[in-house]
């Protein structure tokens, strides 16, 4: 483990749902997150990954300081990030960037690239516009554009290169952490590789923390260090990267491993997808137990009784919240269906 940069501490979060017109009750809570801790290192990757609706997005924007969790802490640098005010808060602003999934939708179409990747110098009040100038042109190099490209705006550019232009933005201010969500969703499959290549060799290059959010096991694969699989807002699975794809123990995280597309018919053949039956539950009426009972192939009478906490297995780098991990991995219990 290299030395912490980031540190969420029992993590969660609950959105009242209110009725009436004027005066309004809370009738109902959604937990949408629900006591998640993990730590990301310094020139580290931590993937979370899952479904929509898993709390990904919930924590992303709790860790980046943009909603504030109902319990739980975060730590940058050693400080709690809520706590702070004034300058030093200003300072931990400076220090994450944020790539967002839609990059049409996160630059400003009116704005051109220099004045899109130059604002957060403009907002901290750094640099002259001169100097300003320089380093719009110096990050549009980094990202794989040309210096010509900072005159332009959005609409000339296709989805790939404005993800590019949000990646250029976000290392703007030289943060130490940057919060991907998402980032590659909205492109084609040759721009995602080209993407995640790029956001690689710029952490080779400058010893970034990415806090990578993604659906798709397939897209972190080869970037990430660890891997936090989420459903309905709990963990349900935690590994080294390099582990959790030789050896996945948790049901939810076979079937989304088996989701991702190899594109070889024999190993398709070989290891058809476990597609998972029925619908993610509401979070307003999760179920009993274990929260993936209701679509889990491998299902117990205790499942639907006690909740599995997050236990370590017989690897020390390995937890998963499940009871039967061992005589599933064994064969001794098999799929219903």
């Amino acid at each position: 483990m290299t030395e912490p940069l980031l540190e969420a501490v029992d993590l969660s979060k609950i959105f009242p749902v209110r009725k009436g017109l004027v005066f309004k009750k809370t009738v109902a809570e959604i937990k949408a997150v629900n006591h998640v801790s993990f730590t990301i290192g310094r020139n580290e990757t931590v993937a979370l990954v899952g479904e929509s609706g898993s709390g990904k997005t919930t924590i992303a924007r709790m860790v980046g300081r943009l909603l504030r969790p109902t319990s739980g802490r975060v730590l940058f640098d050693g400080s709690d990030a809520w706590k702070l005010k004034g300058d030093e808060l200003k300072n931990m602003r400076r220090k994450i960037g944020f790539v967002f999934q839609d990059p049409f939708a996160s630059l400003n179409p009116r704005m051109r690239v220099r004045d899109v990747v130059s604002e957060p110098l403009a907002i901290h009040h750094l640099m002259t516009k001169k100097e300003r100038e320089e380093r719009v042109r110096d990050l549009l190099v980094r990202v794989g554009l040309s210096k010509d490209d900072a005159t332009k705006f959005p609409h000339q550019f296709s989805g790939g290169q404005l993800q590019r232009i949000a990646i250029a933005r976000a290392l703007a201010l030289e943060p130490s952490l940057i919060i991907a969500d998402e980032p590659v969703s909205s492109l084609d499959v040759s721009a995602q590789a080209k993407i995640m290549n790029l956001m690689h060799q710029i952490q080779q290059d400058l010893g970034i923390s990415y806090l990578m959010i993604s659906h798709d096991l397939g897209v972190v694969r080869h970037v990430s260090h660890a891997v936090f699989v989420l459903y309905l807002g709990t963990i349900a699975e935690v590994a080294p990267a390099d582990e959790f794809f030789q050896r996945t123990l948790h049901p939810y995280s076979k079937a989304l491993l088996s989701a991702v597309l190899v594109p070889d018919p024999e190993v398709l053949q070989k290891r058809p997808p476990q597609l998972l039956k029925g619908e993610i539950p509401s979070p307003l009426n999760l179920p009993q137990g274990c929260k993936f009972n209701t679509r889990c192939p491998f299902m117990q009478p205790k499942c639907k009784e006690e909740e599995p906490p997050l236990a370590p297995t017989d690897s020390p780098e390995h937890t998963t919240a499940c009871f039967y991990w061992e005589p599933i991995e064994k064969g001794e219990i098999v799929p219903r269906f």
